[in-house]
């Protein structure tokens, strides 16, 4: 008996017409890319973490996507909530990526 419900409703549904798709695969494409680069401008980290690339000399890839360690996102933290930062640096730290990654971001969302 639910074999013959579950029949007869699918084969309603195949009779249907369907509904006009209102969006091409390309034009969903471009919405999700748009949105990603909205994303981009309101969330610094996102920007550089989606958007930016590094040299990394021991990658097999000489450019790497920036992915950012937790002391860089508290030193991105610090870049964004305060105009003037001084930072006690050693090398390999990241924090001169970093720096230019904001520096980039501010150029292009906040000219």
């Amino acid at each position: 008996m639910a074999e013959a419900k579950t029949k007869e409703v699918v084969e309603a549904a195949k009779s249907k017409p369907r509904p006009k798709v209102k969006f091409t695969a390309a034009q969903i494409i471009a919405k999700a890319e748009e949105a990603r680069k909205e994303l981009g401008k309101r969330n610094c980290q996102y920007f550089i973490e989606t958007f930016v690339k590094i040299e990394d000399r021991d990658a097999a890839e000489l450019a790497v996507p920036f992915t950012l360690w937790p002391n860089q996102v508290m030193a991105l933290l610090s870049f964004l909530n305060n105009r003037l930062n001084i930072v006690l640096k050693a090398r390999q730290l990241g924090l001169t990526w970093l720096a230019l990654a904001y520096a980039v971001w501010k150029l292009v969302y906040q000219p």
